[in-house]
């Protein structure tokens, strides 16, 4: 589904993170707890999309101008590059570096 959208909007767990990453598509983190808060300040500080503040502080006009910024021509290119970056294979990557470490 994430390849399809224009923008995601998640809780910045982990696995989101990544997985909107590589869908290559802007993020809106709205943190709720534990590392979701760092995962939130990575995707702003990458340039991939926008860090929201906590769910209890979030309202329209918040959610409103972290869409508009994911919009943005720099934020979708930032996102799109690290997706054209990230390996699609990280097992077989992995296996294929240790083989070369080993030779």
């Amino acid at each position: 589904m994430f390849p399809r959208v224009a923008a995601i909007v998640h809780h910045g767990g982990a696995g989101t993170a990544h997985a909107a990453a590589r869908a290559g598509k802007p993020q809106v983190v709205v943190p709720h707890m534990f590392d979701q808060f760092y995962h939130a300040l990575r995707v702003q500080q990458l340039g991939i999309g926008v860090s929201c503040p906590p769910r209890h502080q979030l309202n329209a006009d918040v959610m409103t101008q972290a869409l508009h910024q994911c919009s943005q021509s720099d934020v979708k290119a930032s996102a799109q590059s690290l997706a054209n970056r990230m390996v699609k294979d990280a097992a077989k990557a992995a296996a294929g570096q240790l083989s070369q470490e080993l030779a």
